[in-house]
């Protein structure tokens, strides 16, 4: 009897001693570990591609405790910020206080952030406390393409693969790719962290241009214009084919109000595909109007963020965050000229 209740002293003191040393003390968002709870630091703005890989990483259903004064009120919202799309979860009050949230759903390997306030706010404005799931897979694959080597004397661009490498055809990116955004044409990277070799005494990797091919409904706004009015319209492009004209106001997009041309661009900046349609309110004069357009062109977006790794005679180059699925992307160094892949 002595035995069997000093073994239930021993659990009682252990649970509560672990209980008591695991349960965060301080405010804060964390992750629920089995090793213990995470503590998430807030990132205050829109996260930068260059952080995605420094998230924690957690399980595909985590589970996340908070201390902080906004989850007073479940209104958090939880959501991939790669696709643009909500995560589902469920709020329970702890009786230590503080707030325990839990995703109902299996994700996806990729990029999630909580934020404090609706996405579609200023991104400014907004905190967001940001995880990563699978991403241990991706720099597995990082770090395996990195370690591939070209064969002595072999010239030219390439996708390097981990197990050999995939050569790139110049084309002409401006007849071949914007033109019909012919992904087929292509060759495809598997990985979403392809590591290009490049072995070429007429490209200076310190000067390629890395291009991410993203359709549009081919509408600009001038550098000076903070106005939500049309500077210029693409033609045979969606908003002009929907009988847009340069000076026409965008004041919605998709049923969301806009007033300036910075939260059109956001808006228009989500990953549309190819052919998708968009509903846009648009003031000309005192007329308002609906026009559904059409993502029928593409333009060509910089990105800037790249690594460049000297090997013995050639260079491995990557970006600095895993590319989406679906699209294409090139490297140039005059833009005339393009060496074009399409990411599975």
């Amino acid at each position: 009897m002595k035995k069997f209740l000093l073994m239930i002293m021993i659990v009682f003191l252990l649970s509560t001693g672990c209980t008591a040393e695991k349960f965060p003390q301080s405010s804060g968002f964390y992750l629920l570990t089995k090793a213990g709870y995470r503590e998430i630091n807030p990132i205050f703005g829109s996260p930068d591609t260059s952080e995605y890989f420094d998230f924690i990483e957690s399980d595909k259903k985590p589970k996340f405790f908070s201390l902080e004064s906004f989850t007073e009120i479940p209104n958090v919202s939880v959501y991939n910020i790669e696709t643009g799309e909500p995560v589902e979860h469920s709020f329970s009050r702890e009786k230590k206080g503080g707030l325990s949230i839990e995703i109902n759903q299996a994700l996806e390997n990729g990029f999630y952030c909580f934020s404090e306030s609706d996405r579609f706010a200023p991104p400014n404005e907004i905190n967001h406390w940001c995880f990563s799931v699978g991403v241990s897979e991706l720099k597995a694959q990082l770090q395996e393409s990195i370690a591939t080597k070209l064969d002595p004397g072999l010239q030219g661009v390439f996708i390097l693969t981990g197990n050999g490498y995939i050569p790139l055809i110049p084309m002409s990116i401006e007849d071949s790719i914007l033109s019909n955004y012919d992904l087929d044409s292509l060759p495809v990277s598997l990985s979403r962290v392809p590591v290009i070799g490049v072995r070429s005494s007429e490209i200076n990797p310190d000067t390629i241009g890395f291009f991410k091919l993203r359709p549009s409904i081919g509408v600009h706004y001038g550098i000076f214009n903070s106005t939500s009015k049309v500077s210029k319209l693409d033609s045979n492009c969606g908003a002009y084919n929907a009988g847009m004209e340069v000076g026409d106001k965008i004041i919605g997009v998709n049923g969301i109000e806009v007033t300036n041309k910075d939260e059109v661009l956001d808006l228009l900046a989500a990953e549309l595909s190819y052919g998708e349609k968009i509903v846009l309110k648009v003031a000309r004069n005192a007329v308002i109007s609906e026009a559904t357009v059409v993502a029928d062109c593409i333009n060509a977006w910089g990105l800037d963020d790249i690594n460049s790794l000297p090997q013995e005679d050639y260079y491995s180059l990557y970006y600095v965050s895993p590319l989406k699925s679906g699209f294409a992307y090139c490297l140039s160094h005059d833009f005339d000229a393009g060496y074009c892949f399409v990411i599975e």
